[in-house]
């Protein structure tokens, strides 16, 4: 299966969350003819799909949901248009890239796979992977090991090692006032006037420093209305909606009080609501990201499922095509075998990209070995220059 024929057709299905836009039946359909055993596991609205073959030893794990398609766009979000090597599409990079991708690896895996796709990622994220999972661990079929494809690189494909997460916490300000006539201000009170210097406030307000594995604790605001578009009406009530993506020097009680405290340092009278879909947390040195081996980074899975399933994701998903002059597009355009004795193939895919986004070009560029190799070699000189290896970036 052509993971970018397989994006294609999942970008051209809209799946605002909960909804999965009939693309788990898609998948769901490419797996069964696969061998896989598939079962849905819906709750709540949410549609779930696990899959296996054989007993699992790794998951391949993602979201087929994505936000609504909103901004203004220069070609159909769900048209999949492909032009200059680049596919355009809401969801494109975020994240049915990395569902087309782990799919198509997992198609090409020996058993011991398994994947496990939600439609309820993007939203509260009350019914989705966690409802799966707790199913699994009920009737102890958990998977020992997982890889989320979410597009979490920064610059190229694997240059970021993520080890753990930041809370979420979305609040909803309501500030209550007067509604009135603009021509009587006097007999009126504006909760946008109230809210504007409060919500400035904020917006320059350092939250906390960070720490030596997350960022400083951000606030954006997704949200602001007033409720009245008409012209001469004071409004009566003014919303706006907050979001904080913060670390372990920042708690949810902290980041709460210290926001209402700013509305009513300034006159505010204010009703709230607050939800947190996460609380921050990093993976315990030595547990899950160093293989249970405390102080060494990650060694090649030892699973043939797990070595198999790593060749075929690399087979799939590569770093972004750079312009340069490289050896590799050199020996494309020449017919010359590469230096692992390959012939390097010169035909070129698309990239999938959104608006803010692109995932990397699905092409073969280094096998598994290679990279382990790569991984092993950069870990012995980090550790005779500064010591044993710290992981230092966190996601979310």
């Amino acid at each position: 299966m052509d993971p970018v024929d397989l994006l294609a057709e999942l970008v051209r299905r809209p799946s605002v969350t909960p909804d999965d836009g009939g693309t788990l039946d898609v998948v769901g359909s490419l797996l069964t003819e696969a061998g896989y055993a598939v079962e849905r596991m819906d709750a709540g609205g949410t549609r779930n799909l696990y899959a296996t073959k054989g007993a699992a030893a790794i998951c391949l794990a993602g979201h087929v949901d994505t936000v609504p398609v909103g901004g203004s766009w220069t070609r159909d979000p769900h048209g999949a248009t492909v032009e200059n090597g680049l596919l355009y599409g809401r969801g494109a990079c975020d994240m049915k890239g990395g569902v087309a991708a782990l799919v198509a690896a997992a198609l090409d895996a020996p058993e011991g796979v398994a994947v496990l796709l939600t439609s309820d990622e993007e939203g509260p994220a009350h019914h989705g992977t966690v409802e799966v999972l707790r199913r699994l661990h009920e009737e102890e079929r958990l998977p020992r090991a997982a890889v989320v494809c979410e597009p979490t690189s920064e610059t190229v494909f694997g240059d970021a090692f993520k080890i753990g997460r930041r809370g979420s916490l979305s609040g909803r300000i309501v500030v209550r006032g007067t509604a009135g006539h603009v021509a009587y201000p006097d007999r009126a009170d504006n909760p946008v006037h109230r809210l504007a210097p409060a919500l400035a406030d904020l917006v320059a307000t350092r939250w906390d420093d960070g720490d030596d594995y997350f960022p400083p604790t951000g606030m954006q605001v997704h949200l602001l209305e007033s409720g009245s578009e008409t012209s001469n009406v004071v409004p009566g009530t003014a919303r706006v909606g907050l979001n904080f993506r913060y670390g372990p020097a920042s708690s949810v009680a902290g980041l709460t009080e210290r926001t209402e405290e700013t509305f009513r340092r300034h006159g505010a009278t204010i009703a709230t609501e607050w939800r947190g879909s996460c609380e921050p947390g990093r993976t315990a040195h030595g547990a899950v990201a160093r293989g249970g081996f405390p102080g060494r980074r990650p060694r090649p899975p030892r699973l043939d499922a797990r070595r198999d399933v790593g060749r075929a994701v690399f087979r799939r998903v590569r770093r972004p095509r750079r312009r340069v002059r490289d050896g590799a597009d050199r020996d494309a355009r020449s017919g010359r075998s590469g230096p692992d004795g390959r012939r390097p193939s010169s035909r070129r895919s698309p990239q999938a990209a959104g608006p803010n986004d692109r995932l990397g070009v699905f092409r073969i560029e280094r096998s598994a070995e290679t990279v382990a190799e790569e991984v092993e070699r950069e870990d012995r000189q980090r550790e005779q220059q500064t010591g044993p290896h710290e992981l230092d970036r966190v996601g979310g």
